[in-house]
């Protein structure tokens, strides 16, 4: 009994963090299409290809075929919640640092 609680508890800030459950890409998806969305990108779906800590990186792809090129979003979690920091086609090295993208979600 005790043990259920506490699993229903980190459960619960776990939800409430924004993280969803271990694995969850949902928070990042979303918050990746919204980020695109804001800063003058079209509509788009999202897919998570790799997180590292509170990092993660998504590809975004146009809902309209052919209507532009899929675009990368990078995104910081703060405060328990998904942000975008920057998205695009092409990142240099001086971009990486100053945001502070870890080596492991870098793009070749």
């Amino acid at each position: 009994m005790r043990f259920d609680r506490m699993r229903a508890a980190v459960a619960a800030a776990l939800l409430l963090a924004g993280c969803g459950e271990p694995g969850d890409t949902e928070p990042i998806e979303a918050a990746a299409v919204a980020y695109v969305q804001e800063n003058g990108g079209v509509p788009g779906t999202a897919e998570v290809e790799e997180v590292s800590g509170d990092y993660a990186r998504a590809l975004v792809t146009p809902k309209e075929e052919g209507s532009t090129d899929p675009a990368w979003v990078f995104l910081h979690r703060e405060g328990g919640r998904w942000q975008g920091v920057v998205y695009g086609t092409a990142f240099g090295p001086e971009t990486y640092n100053e945001l502070g993208i870890p080596a492991s979600l870098r793009l070749e």
